[in-house]
């Protein structure tokens, strides 16, 4: 596997379900379950995350790859912005890329790293995660920016974790994959 998993740096400012709204949806009344409710908020925001490969509400992850090569395709997404790439040279000392020399490509949830026109990447050593890449990701600050069967999605896995239930979400999330 060329990349390692992300590493949330930065984790959203707020869940994209509050607890008030949870507490409507699931017909619960009352202020007892409150810090219940939130954490199955929480578990069903990682849930869809997990399925989709993907961050839905804004926030800031690190990863690592293996070589420049691995980073033609960004196994997170959406990406908003690229923060920093950097790597371990063959000594194995850590060096960050100027920013002038690389640009993110594609669009929604097929994005990638390049150098821009004229440059190359450096050398990398060979260790394995030589390539850190720390990238702003989500599809925005609210769920007022998630696409609706992304809310459904969130609302039908809210609903399961409340009643112990299983959530089947692989054919509703589908197109909101990242395929590797």
């Amino acid at each position: 596997m060329p990349w390692s998993a992300a590493v949330t740096i930065t984790p959203p400012a707020a869940e994209p379900i509050d607890t008030e709204t949870a507490k409507v949806f699931l017909r619960i009344d009352g202020d007892d379950q409150d810090a219940e409710i939130a954490v199955y908020v929480a578990g069903a925001r990682a849930e869809v995350e997990r399925v989709t490969s993907t961050r839905l509400i804004e926030q800031t992850v690190e990863l690592s790859a293996d070589s420049f090569a691995d980073l033609d395709h960004l196994p997170i997404g959406p990406v908003i912005s690229v923060t920093s790439v950097a790597f371990r040279d063959s000594a194995g000392a850590p060096t960050t890329i100027d920013s002038a020399v690389y640009e993110r490509f594609g669009a929604g949830l097929e994005n990638g790293i390049r150098p821009v026109p004229g440059a190359t990447w450096p050398g990398a050593g060979t260790m394995k995660g030589a390539i850190t890449v720390r990238l702003v990701v989500g599809y925005g600050a609210s769920i007022d920016a998630l696409p609706a069967d992304l809310v459904l999605a969130l609302y039908k896995v809210l609903r399961a974790e409340a009643e112990g239930t299983p959530a089947a979400l692989d054919e509703q999330l589908v197109n909101h994959r990242i395929w590797l």
